[in-house]
C-alpha cells in the first residue's frame, strides 16, 4: 500500500455500507467471507494503528491461501492507488484543494463482490443508506445457508426466488423488485458485465427498466472506474451548492480522468466527516 492512507474516512464509509449478515465493520476493522476458486475465505482486515499506514489481513478457511483473497481486498479497499499522484492532480482545482489537504490518501470504497454491490445499489435507490442496509439484510436473511457471516446470495439465487417473493421478502415496491430480478437474470445469462470496463455497454444493451445513468455510473465507480461520475447524485449536487445535474457535470468535467476521486472527496466532506 502506498502511503498516506486516510483510514478514518474509509472506516466510516465501510461501516455504513456493510451488509448485515455478510460483513461487519467497526473501529478495529472489517470482516466478511469471500468466495474464491479454492472455496470460501473468512477475512479480517484490521485498520492501521494511529499514525501507521499498514493494514493487517488475516484469512481462514479453504480459500485462505488463494491469491484471489489479496487481489480482492486490494481492489475493495483501493490499496493499489498512488495517493500522492491523485492528490497532486486534484489539488490543482480550487474547489478540491482544501479537501485534498484535509484528507491526504483518501481511498474509494470498491467492491468485494460485484454482484452484491450491484444488488445493493438497486435496493438502495431512493432510500437512505440505513434504509438500503435494512432492505439488503432482509434478502440475505431469506437466502442465507449458514449462521454467522456468509457470502452474499448469488444472482442465480435471487433470480430463482422470483419477483413476487423478492418483493414480499424485502418489502419493497414491485417495480424495484422487478429491476433486481431482471438484473439477476441478466447477470446469470451473461448479458450484464459487472466489470468497470464492460458495465456501461452491457447495461445499455440489456436495457433493464429501473436502471438509469445514476445507477450505472455509481456502480462503475464502485467497480473501479476512477473516471466514473454519477452527477445525478443528490448529495453531490447539494454539496456543490444545490446545482442542477447539468451544472454538476460541468463542474466535475475538468477533474477527468480522476473524477471519481474528486467526487469521493466531496461526498466524504459532506457525509463522512467526524
Amino acid at each position: 500500500m502506498h502511503p498516506p492512507f486516510a483510514a478514518d474516512p474509509l472506516r466510516r464509509v465501510t461501516a455504513v455500507h456493510a451488509v448485515p449478515g455478510v460483513e461487519e465493520a467497526d473501529d478495529t476493522g472489517v470482516r466478511r467471507t469471500l468466495r474464491t476458486p479454492s472455496g470460501p475465505a473468512h477475512v479480517d482486515v484490521a485498520w492501521p494503528e494511529p499514525g501507521a499506514d499498514t493494514l493487517t489481513l488475516t484469512a481462514a478457511g479453504p480459500g485462505a491461501g488463494d491469491p484471489a483473497v489479496e487481489t480482492c481486498v486490494r481492489g475493495w479497499l483501493d490499496l493499489d492507488v498512488d495517493p500522492d499522484a491523485v492528490g497532486s492532480a486534484l489539488a490543482r482545482f480550487d474547489d478540491l484543494a482544501p479537501l485534498v489537504r484535509e484528507r491526504p490518501g483518501l481511498r474509494i470504497l470498491g467492491s468485494a463482490d460485484p454482484w452484491e454491490t450491484a444488488a445493493s445499489v438497486v435496493l438502495g435507490q431512493q432510500v437512505s443508506l440505513a434504509g438500503a442496509r435494512t432492505l439488503v439484510g432482509r434478502l440475505v436473511t431469506r437466502l442465507r445457508d449458514e449462521p454467522g457471516l456468509a457470502p452474499f446470495p448469488t444472482a442465480r439465487q435471487v433470480r430463482d426466488l422470483g419477483v413476487a417473493e423478492v418483493r414480499d421478502v424485502v418489502r419493497m415496491p414491485r417495480g424495484r423488485a422487478q429491476t433486481l430480478h431482471d438484473l439477476a437474470a441478466a447477470v446469470c445469462d451473461g448479458d450484464v458485465d459487472l466489470t468497470a470496463s464492460g458495465l456501461r455497454d452491457s447495461m445499455r444493451a440489456a436495457r433493464i427498466a429501473g436502471i438509469g445513468p445514476w445507477t450505472t455510473e455509481y456502480l462503475a465507480l464502485r467497480l473501479g472506474d476512477r473516471d466514473a461520475a454519477p452527477t445525478g447524485d443528490l448529495v453531490l449536487r447539494r454539496a456543490l451548492g444545490g446545482v442542477t445535474e447539468a451544472r454538476a457535470r460541468a463542474v466535475v468535467a475538468p477533474w477527468s480522468p480522476l473524477r471519481a476521486y474528486g467526487i469521493f472527496h466531496v461526498w466524504t466532506a459532506a457525509s463522512y466527516s467526524a
